[in-house]
């Protein structure tokens, strides 16, 4: 104890694997009681981390509730498709909503990756130009 004070041992701030672990191990606080919807998904993690690594527990815990939702009405409406006859039709309207759905806005000041979309043809730093190309090629500096 040479150098410390009594009293002033710093405690060991708990690592995210022995906090899991009583987690898992249902080491709740009394001002920390689950509810009923917590404890379903506590029942959920034990018995995946029984089964699984880690690593993808937290991928399947890390994934918003809503995204699952999605993702089953859309299997949904897509067997219903396929029953229809039109599975193919969905299938690629699906594509296209995704796709217009993840257009985004450029900020203000901010640069396209092409060029021609940009002020005055702007090249993004460190962007080969032709020119540039070109003068590599024919070893003019």
């Amino acid at each position: 104890m040479t150098g410390q004070k009594l009293g002033t041992a710093k405690k060991e701030k708990p690592t995210y694997y022995t906090l899991r672990r009583e987690w898992a191990q249902n080491k709740f606080k009394e001002e920390e009681k689950p509810t009923k919807i917590q404890q379903y998904k506590h029942e959920l993690y034990v018995w995946l981390i029984n089964r699984l690594p880690i690593s993808v527990v937290d991928f399947v815990y890390s994934i918003p509730i809503e995204t699952y939702l999605g993702f089953a009405l859309w299997f949904l409406l897509f067997f219903v498709f396929i029953r229809l006859e039109f599975g193919v039709v969905f299938f690629i309207c699906s594509l296209f909503f995704l796709m217009f759905s993840n257009l985004g806005q450029r900020k203000e000041g901010e640069l396209s990756a092409y060029n021609v979309f940009n002020r005055g043809g702007k090249a993004l730093p460190g962007q080969l130009t032709a020119s540039q190309f070109e003068s590599e090629i024919l070893h003019k500096y």
